[in-house]
Order: structure tokens, then C-alpha cells, then sequence
């Protein structure tokens, strides 16, 4: 089988209250591993879905294990399936889908974490540097101060990406003098932006990290992680389905073999009845496995038939 591929998680950076550095951000994926095709067995040709009901889904896995686990222990009862047409291919590919559904997966990182981050970090940035921003203008620009902070104060949570988007915005008003009613203050607003930068309250690359983290907190829920939980659901499901399909097929075949009791009470298709004797009763006293019957009754697949004898 090729190897499955590792996903990797990009470590969270602290939240900054003075000068933000530009996070690379790389969409989280999800790898859905289809399932693995039997080795010299013809394809399943009957649609998978609904072939088996959940609850012989649910069961699936530890019957296999069972079965699986008793052929390694017992040599002979393995030969005697061999002789039955069961090969090392079809042997490991059981132990394959097992793994695949025992499979520890991380889940992604949805998007909303990530607008989680930005908008603790934009709260963690606005009130120390609108501060110091403020004490910068104060006397020295006092009409671009209160240009700048009219109805502006830091905010919490939230209302944080409110209020650094409209600082960030009057901030390039005053550096690129695109306000028309403000053409006679232009010198002194760009002066003023200037000494902004000079005070380390911004830069290129500060603005550029801001800019992304607004649009990282006002970015719609990304969807496709959902998707993937679905595609994921959907391929586990499948692989399901196929191990019943193995199951169902060499179980049966073991049931047709003249096996000893005790070899198919440890495939886990006999049962030992109750004793009505003495404790010390044998194999005389074990029945066939009819564990599936009480339960597939009433699901949509057909129980399996009694074995004769």
C-alpha cells in the first residue's frame, strides 16, 4: 500500500501589542485515503451504500480482529482455509482496511480558529498603540489627532476590527491626501503620518500584518473543512462496508469447512451454550454463532443462514 501522506499544523503565534510580524497562513487540507482494493478478487459491483445496516457496520471491526487473530494463532485452521482458496493478499488486505479504520487522524483546523486568532490579536494591538499614537499627536498635530480619534477609541473583542480598520483607513487619508475637504491641511497630515512610522506605531509590514489579520477576522466561515469531515465520514464508511464484505464471505466459507469446535468457536462463528450439566461439560455443550440473528432480523441486510448439522 503507498504510503498515506502526514499533514502538518502551523504553530499559533502569540498575540503582539506592539509590533505585529506577517503570518504566512496555509490552507489546512484533509487527505481521504480511499479504500484499498483486494488483491485478485473481482470488484464489488453491488452499490456499497446501504448494503449492510449500521449496526453490523459497528460490529464489523472486532469480529475481523477475532477472525484474523485466529488464524495466526492457529497454523492448521489457516491451512484449512488456504486449501479454500484464502491467500496472504486477501489475508493482509483485512489487516489493512482495519488499519484504515483504526487510524488516528487530526482534525483540521477549521477557519473560524483562525478568525478566533486575528480578532484576539487586533484586540491586543489596538489600545497600547492607539496610546501611544494619540500621545504622538496630541500637541504636535493637534487637527490631525482629532481627525484622526474622532469617535475612535480602542474597543474590545469583536469591535476591535471595527475600530483598527477605521484608524488604518484615516491613517491612509492622511498619507496619501485622498480627502478632497483636506487639501489645505495635506503637509501637515502627511507629517503627521510620517511621525507615526517614525515612532515605530507603524510601518510597511505592520500595516501589511493588520491588514491581514482584518481580513482573517472578516472572513466568512470556511466551509470546506465540513466538506472534508464529510468526504472523510463518507470513505470511513466505505472501508467499513468492504471489511463486511470480507467478513461476510470468508465466514461463511469457514462455516462450510469441517473445522473443529473449538477452532470455530475461535473464529467466532460457534458459541458455547450455557451449561445445563456440570461445570466441566466440553464441546458437546457449544452452538453454532447465532449472534448476528437477534439483531439483523430487524436490519435491511439478510441474516445469515444457520449453518446445517
Amino acid at each position: 500500500m503507498p504510503a498515506k501522506p502526514r499533514s502538518t499544523t502551523a504553530k499559533a503565534t502569540k498575540p503582539s501589542a506592539t509590533s505585529p510580524t506577517p503570518k504566512e497562513t496555509k490552507p489546512s487540507t484533509v487527505s481521504v485515503q480511499p479504500p484499498p482494493m483486494s488483491p485478485h478478487t473481482p470488484q464489488i459491483r453491488v452499490p456499497l451504500a446501504s448494503t449492510f445496516h449500521p449496526k453490523k457496520l459497528d460490529r464489523t471491526p472486532e469480529r475481523v480482529l477475532r477472525f484474523l487473530r485466529s488464524l495466526n494463532q492457529w497454523p492448521a485452521l489457516m491451512q484449512q482455509l488456504v486449501l479454500a482458496g484464502y491467500s496472504e493478499e486477501e489475508h493482509e488486505y483485512a489487516w489493512e482496511l482495519l488499519h484504515q479504520i483504526s487510524a488516528y487522524r487530526k482534525p483540521s483546523r477549521a477557519v473560524a480558529e483562525d478568525q478566533k486568532q486575528a480578532v484576539a490579536q487586533l484586540d491586543a494591538w489596538d489600545e497600547p498603540n492607539f496610546r501611544r499614537a494619540s500621545a504622538a499627536l496630541k500637541y504636535r498635530y493637534p487637527d490631525q489627532h482629532a481627525f484622526l480619534f474622532q469617535d475612535l477609541k480602542a474597543e474590545q473583542g469583536d469591535r476591535a476590527i471595527l475600530s483598527v480598520r477605521t484608524f488604518l483607513d484615516r491613517v491612509e487619508i492622511l498619507e496619501k491626501g485622498i480627502d478632497p475637504r483636506r487639501k489645505h491641511t495635506i503637509l501637515d497630515d502627511q507629517a503627521a503620518a510620517a511621525l507615526l512610522h517614525q515612532r515605530k506605531i507603524l510601518s510597511k509590514e505592520i500595516l501589511t500584518t493588520l491588514r491581514e489579520w482584518l481580513n482573517a477576522a472578516q472572513s466568512l466561515p470556511d466551509i470546506d473543512p465540513l466538506i472534508q469531515a464529510e468526504q472523510h465520514k463518507a470513505a470511513q464508511q466505505q472501508i467499513l462496508t468492504q471489511l463486511a464484505i470480507w467478513y461476510e464471505e470468508w465466514s461463511e466459507t469457514a462455516r462450510t469447512l469441517p473445522l473443529r469446535r473449538s477452532y470455530r468457536i475461535s473464529l467466532g462463528i460457534a458459541k458455547r451454550r450455557p451449561s445445563t450439566t456440570t461445570p466441566d461439560s466440553t464441546d458437546d455443550t457449544d452452538e453454532d454463532d447465532n449472534e448476528d440473528t437477534e439483531d439483523d432480523n430487524n436490519e435491511s441486510d439478510t441474516p445469515e443462514a444457520p449453518e446445517k448439522g
